[in-house]
């Protein structure tokens, strides 16, 4: 016998609107000044409904976060220069582009700084985003690609941060020719001579 779940089931197209409805909000006029009532409004749903799916602001911030963000793995190519670009390339256009998450990213990025709990949503989020990076490296090492001694957390942080520093310090475009530029930089001081 089939079990029944109680009550009616999630209506996704509601978390969508209400996705859609949060980014802009909080683009247009920031996270503080950005209210429940306003994303209620432009998503088209109650305030009832908002407030049953998520108590509060934060919790939505969390749940934004945690839909627009993907975990992107690294193709098995062999090569560690195109296992990374593989990574890379869609987590720059992901997160310094012109979509939802690159919206949001500076906002999650300023309440980390003040906000414990979001800093360390914040961290979980980076890092699970950064995994597929380690895994290309972890790859290289067992391939023999890898100098002795390379930190591979250290070599990620290397070529994320230039992303970021990028992006967010200096206001420039991270583009597909950027990103591989950076990774061939961090490459050329981590393989071995036999290595690509």
């Amino acid at each position: 016998m089939t079990k029944r779940s109680r009550g009616r089931p999630r209506d996704e197209s509601v978390d969508t609107a209400v996705v859609e409805a949060a980014v802009a909000e909080i683009a247009e006029k920031g996270l503080t000044a950005a209210t429940m009532e306003a994303i209620a409004a432009r998503a088209g749903v109650g305030r009832a409904t908002l407030y049953r799916r998520w108590p509060n602001k934060s919790a939505l911030l969390y749940f934004c976060a945690d839909q627009l963000a993907e975990v992107i793995q690294p193709a098995d190519t062999g090569d560690l220069r195109k296992d990374l670009l593989t990574v890379f390339e869609p987590l720059a256009e992901l997160s310094y582009g012109d979509g939802p998450l690159a919206l949001l990213a500076p906002t999650f990025i300023a309440a980390a700084a003040h906000d414990e709990q979001m800093r360390a949503f914040v961290a979980d989020n980076v890092l699970s985003r950064r995994s597929g990076a380690v895994v290309a490296l972890r790859r290289a090492r067992r391939r023999g690609e890898l100098r002795q001694g390379v930190n591979v957390n250290l070599t990620v942080d290397m070529i994320a941060g230039a992303l970021s520093d990028r992006a967010y310090l200096l206001g420039k475009p991270v583009t597909s020719a950027y990103v591989r530029s950076v990774i061939d930089q961090v490459i050329a001081g981590i393989v071995t001579e036999r290595g690509s």
